[in-house]
């Protein structure tokens, strides 16, 4: 070749000597494995960390869970104590959020 250099289309560079269908170059790029952010700042969330322990968080999720269950059976049993009972603790569980803007205002 001379001096200019010939510049191929992207389609026709990547199609090979024969002309066949068109093949995708691999992409390849060297990742680094990914991080959570209180790993890379463990000073800084280690409060945090301590304060919401995933075990801890998983069995304070499984006894309201378990709470609502026994709440719904209450109030289906149809008996008015036991639906008063469980409409009062549904609202004491929910007591928590009561400062948010959408937190229904007949609840409190």
């Amino acid at each position: 070749m001379g001096a200019r250099r010939r510049v191929l289309q992207p389609e026709v560079a990547h199609r090979g000597r024969t002309g066949g269908p068109l093949r995708r170059k691999p992409r390849v790029r060297a990742r680094r494995p990914r991080r959570d952010h209180h790993q890379r700042h463990p000073a800084r969330y280690a409060d945090h960390i301590e304060d919401n322990d995933p075990a801890y968080v998983l069995a304070d999720v499984d006894s309201k869970r378990r709470i609502l269950v026994r709440c719904e059976e209450e109030m289906l049993s149809g008996i008015p104590r036991l639906v008063h009972f469980a409409q009062q603790t549904l609202r004491e569980l929910a007591l928590p959020y009561a400062d948010r803007d959408d937190y229904p205002k007949d609840l409190t």
